[in-house]
Protein backbone atom coordinates (compact mmCIF):
# COMPACT_ATOMS: atom_id res chain seq x y z
CA UNK A 1 0.00 0.00 0.00
CA UNK A 2 1.31 3.45 -0.77
CA UNK A 3 0.70 6.74 0.99
CA UNK A 4 1.64 10.34 0.35
CA UNK A 5 2.88 11.92 3.58
CA UNK A 6 4.32 15.45 3.88
CA UNK A 7 5.91 15.53 0.47
CA UNK A 8 7.31 12.01 0.59
CA UNK A 9 5.95 8.98 -1.16
CA UNK A 10 6.09 6.07 1.29
CA UNK A 11 5.57 2.40 0.61
CA UNK A 12 4.11 0.64 3.59
CA UNK A 13 3.92 -3.11 3.65
CA UNK A 14 1.22 -5.04 5.49
CA UNK A 15 3.61 -6.02 8.31
CA UNK A 16 4.61 -2.42 8.97
CA UNK A 17 1.01 -1.30 8.84
CA UNK A 18 -0.02 -3.78 11.54
CA UNK A 19 2.78 -2.80 13.89
CA UNK A 20 1.79 0.86 13.78
CA UNK A 21 -1.83 0.24 14.70
CA UNK A 22 -2.72 1.28 18.23
CA UNK A 23 -5.30 -0.68 20.16
CA UNK A 24 -7.49 1.32 22.53
CA UNK A 25 -8.55 -0.13 25.82
CA UNK A 26 -12.30 -0.61 25.96
CA UNK A 27 -14.21 1.48 28.47
CA UNK A 28 -17.07 0.13 30.48
CA UNK A 29 -20.35 1.94 30.10
CA UNK A 30 -22.02 3.34 33.14
CA UNK A 31 -25.76 3.79 33.23
CA UNK A 32 -27.06 7.32 33.69
CA UNK A 33 -28.83 7.66 37.03
CA UNK A 34 -32.12 9.47 37.44
CA UNK A 35 -30.35 12.23 39.40
CA UNK A 36 -27.89 12.79 36.56
CA UNK A 37 -30.64 12.87 33.96
CA UNK A 38 -32.68 15.26 36.12
CA UNK A 39 -29.65 17.56 36.45
CA UNK A 40 -29.21 17.58 32.68
CA UNK A 41 -32.91 18.35 32.22
CA UNK A 42 -32.70 21.20 34.72
CA UNK A 43 -29.44 22.88 33.68
CA UNK A 44 -28.69 21.92 30.07
CA UNK A 45 -31.91 20.90 28.37
CA UNK A 46 -33.48 24.41 28.23
CA UNK A 47 -30.36 25.72 26.49
CA UNK A 48 -30.31 22.84 24.01
CA UNK A 49 -34.01 23.24 23.27
CA UNK A 50 -33.67 26.99 22.73
CA UNK A 51 -30.51 26.95 20.59
CA UNK A 52 -31.17 23.60 18.84
CA UNK A 53 -27.44 22.87 19.10
CA UNK A 54 -25.39 20.69 21.43
CA UNK A 55 -24.11 22.55 24.51
CA UNK A 56 -20.60 23.95 24.42
CA UNK A 57 -17.83 23.04 26.84
CA UNK A 58 -18.29 26.25 28.83
CA UNK A 59 -22.02 25.66 29.29
CA UNK A 60 -21.45 22.08 30.41
CA UNK A 61 -18.78 23.15 32.91
CA UNK A 62 -21.10 25.83 34.33
CA UNK A 63 -23.82 23.19 34.76
CA UNK A 64 -21.30 20.86 36.45
CA UNK A 65 -20.38 23.61 38.91
CA UNK A 66 -24.04 24.16 39.84
CA UNK A 67 -24.72 20.54 40.79
CA UNK A 68 -22.76 17.70 42.38
CA UNK A 69 -24.64 15.01 40.47
CA UNK A 70 -22.58 15.43 37.29
CA UNK A 71 -19.10 15.46 38.86
CA UNK A 72 -18.42 11.81 38.01
CA UNK A 73 -18.86 12.36 34.26
CA UNK A 74 -16.61 13.99 31.68
CA UNK A 75 -17.94 17.11 29.99
CA UNK A 76 -18.13 15.41 26.59
CA UNK A 77 -20.29 12.56 27.86
CA UNK A 78 -22.63 15.09 29.49
CA UNK A 79 -22.80 17.02 26.22
CA UNK A 80 -23.59 13.86 24.24
CA UNK A 81 -26.27 12.79 26.73
CA UNK A 82 -27.95 16.22 26.65
CA UNK A 83 -28.01 16.16 22.85
CA UNK A 84 -29.29 12.57 22.80
CA UNK A 85 -32.12 13.48 25.17
CA UNK A 86 -33.08 16.39 22.90
CA UNK A 87 -33.04 14.19 19.78
CA UNK A 88 -35.10 11.53 21.56
CA UNK A 89 -37.82 14.01 22.52
CA UNK A 90 -37.77 15.52 19.04
CA UNK A 91 -38.39 12.08 17.52
CA UNK A 92 -41.23 11.37 19.97
CA UNK A 93 -43.00 14.64 19.17
CA UNK A 94 -42.61 14.02 15.44
CA UNK A 95 -44.20 10.58 15.78
CA UNK A 96 -47.10 11.97 17.80
CA UNK A 97 -47.65 14.77 15.30
CA UNK A 98 -47.62 12.26 12.45
CA UNK A 99 -50.22 10.07 14.21
CA UNK A 100 -52.46 13.07 14.87
CA UNK A 101 -52.41 13.99 11.16
CA UNK A 102 -53.49 10.45 10.23
CA UNK A 103 -56.62 10.59 12.37
CA UNK A 104 -59.86 10.72 10.36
Amino acid sequence: MSRYFKGFFLLISGAQKNTRRKIKASKKRTVWTTKERAAIMKYLYPHVKMSKKPPTKQIVLIAKSKTDDLNEREWKSIKFQAWAMYQQEKRKTAIVAHRIQKLP
